[in-house]
């Protein structure tokens, strides 16, 4: 709770609303996740031993019929059937070949599938089935082999029938020619075992399984949707590692299924089944989408009330604390504008007059400060005219009676000017030309008397247009020509600029005289800086700057740098754009 003093009542009710809900939420999804993990390990495992026990019956079928081609490969009635004359021509060898068939025939039905065996003598070039002599295809019987069991087209039947068969010679193997063989037996059996074995499989369950090759495609029930079984093709072909899958994950057709494949070794195919997994986590997954739309919208219920809390009661606190530390930084001109239909309509109205009352009452005295400053200016500037007045006397009648006319006509033009406009108190915002001039007689007067001072003076037109306060540069220069270059031997100069850059005025003045110290430099800064000078000393430079600020606002700056000889004085501030508009119109 000691850190919890730190926050306001708004984000305690919001912190307080997260410790109930969040280990709510935590504990129901950390729950569903051991559920929803348990039964993928389920379906996992019980899909695999599903699937590994339809290949062991499908092994196991296909064990017993080539068992029963071994047995009757070593029958002892079949092993004399060389030393018969086929075909039959007695009725000895008629009842031999009726033996035969009846045997055939009884294997046939000695296992689950459907099966055939057929008998094959070479050097007779005789075939026998259990429904009686067949037709002998010496290129067909060319074909046979020993390698286990393969997938092919059935002589005898309609083209495209294909079954899976076996082949046992004598003797054993068919290592020698086929042709040369005593006998075979051809043992077979159609794909519709395997598809009925695949309906029982599948008759009360989701899955979906088929046999696959990679050469001979595929093998499925007839009662099944099959809707994954092409696109699950495509992939096998494209990726063969999935002949080896167990328990992958794929994606088809925007679902996601889950892949278990295996071999079956004595066919050489594959058995491959899949299962929907929206089929079986679907219910869980419906159940955690209404979970979290209600979590969803007791949160936003709890959202809208505390934002109906904070409009009412943490907005206005929190403006009114705004206004407070800003009102004890100095600024007396904010007020509380918003409107909140409550009882801090009424906190609100009375702290805007009490705003009022202070800002009113600090102004008045300011203000009677500024007036006293500017009357101890113009004191200041009373006793040194007559002193600057006296010094151009002398140099007029030193020029006269030197005979410079030209001098002291120079001097007396300036001069007048000068003490026109320092005495005309009609207009205190004239234009920054109005005050240019002003300056540029000042320079000139005092370039008459040194000698020595040169000026440049680099205005902007757009700028030379735009009001300022009187009297604001004169003083600044005077500063410079008195305490920067008089007392500095040698050439002095002088350099007005200004310019607008993105709505901002700049006006820069700087000479090249004895300039300040860093710690002088500094201190100057320091007295600059406070809301009101005590002494004379940098009292002309502090007025400056007050009614740069007083006229263009807080943001106007004036600003003094050291040079590596002589001063530079800065002053910005934001060009009102109804000038900015004017001078437009104008040019």
């Amino acid at each position: 709770m000691i850190y919890m003093k730190r926050f306001n009542m708004f984000t305690r009710i919001i912190i307080l609303m997260l410790i109930i809900w969040v280990p709510l939420v935590a504990l129901y999804v950390h729950a569903n996740r051991v559920s929803l993990g348990i039964v993928n390990k389920d379906i996992r495992s019980t899909n695999l031993e599903r699937l590994g026990f339809l290949v062991e019956q499908m092994e196991r079928e296909a064990d017993s019929i080539n068992i029963l081609s071994g047995l009757l490969s070593r029958d002892p009635i079949i092993q004399t059937v060389e030393y018969y004359h086929l075909p039959a021509s007695t009725h000895e060898d008629f009842a031999y070949i009726t033996t035969i068939m009846d045997k055939l025939r009884l294997h046939s039905i000695a296992n689950g599938w459907e099966s055939e065996f057929r008998l094959f003598v070479p050097g007779a070039e005789f075939a026998l089935s259990k429904n009686g002599l067949v037709s002998y295809n010496s290129d067909y019987v060319a074909t046979m082999t020993s390698e286990g069991w393969s997938y092919r087209p059935y002589p005898d039947l309609q083209s495209g029938i294909y079954r899976f068969v076996k082949y046992n010679a004598e003797p054993f193997g068919l290592d020698i020619p086929p042709a040369e063989a005593n006998r075979i037996i051809e043992a077979s059996f159609t794909p519709e075992s395997i598809r009925r074995m695949l309906e029982q499989f599948n008759s009360s369950e989701r899955n979906e399984t088929f046999l696959y090759h990679p050469d001979h495609g595929v093998i499925r029930n007839l009662t099944g949707e099959h809707s994954y079984v092409q696109p699950l093709i495509q992939l096998m072909a494209d990726d063969p590692s999935m002949l080896e899958a167990k328990n992958q994950k794929v994606r088809v057709d925007g679902r996601s299924l889950m892949v278990n494949a295996m071999k079956i070794e004595r066919l050489n195919w594959y058995v491959v089944d899949y299962v929907p997994l929206e089929d079986i986590v679907g219910p869980m997954e419906r159940n955690n989408q209404v979970f979290y739309a209600s979590i969803a919208a007791i949160a936003l219920i709890g959202l809208l009330i505390a934002v109906v809390l904070y409009k009412q009661i943490q907005s206005p606190i929190r403006e009114l604390l705004r206004n407070v530390k800003q009102m004890k930084k100095g600024n007396y001109s904010l007020r509380v504008r918003s409107t909140y239909h409550n009882e801090f309509d009424v906190l609100s109205l009375h702290y805007n007059e009490m705003a009022d009352q202070i800002q009113t009452l600090i102004e008045r005295v300011y203000q009677e400060e500024i007036r006293s400053r500017e009357a101890t200016l113009k004191q200041l500037q009373a006793q040194i005219n007559p002193h600057f007045l006296y010094n151009c006397m002398y140099f007029i009648m030193n020029m006269s009676t030197l005979g410079e006319d030209e001098a002291v006509r120079e001097m007396a033009l300036n001069l007048g000017h000068y003490y026109r406009y320092t005495t005309r108190t009609e207009n205190q915002l004239p234009t920054m030309e109005e005050e240019l001039r002003l300056v540029e007689h000042y320079l000139t007067i005092q370039r008459l008397r040194m000698n020595r001072i040169q000026f440049e003076v680099d205005v902007s037109p757009a700028m030379r247009v735009l009001p300022m306060p009187r009297l604001l540069l004169q003083p600044i220069v005077e500063n410079a020509v008195i305490h920067g270059l008089e007392p500095c031997p040698g050439p002095g100069h002088i350099r007005i600029a200004g310019s607008i850059l993105n709505d901002t005025c700049q006006l820069i003045i700087e000479d090249n005289g004895i300039g300040l110290s860093d710690d002088a430099l500094s201190e100057l800064r320091k007295k600059l800086e406070l809301p009101l000078i005590d002494s004379d000393s940098g009292c002309g430079l502090w007025n400056v700057r007050q009614r740069l600020k007083y006229q263009f606002g807080t943001d106007a700056e004036f600003r003094i740098e050291g040079r590596d000889r002589g001063i530079r004085f800065i002053m910005r501030w934001k060009c009102p754009q109804s000038d900015i508009h004017r001078e437009e119109r104008e040019h």
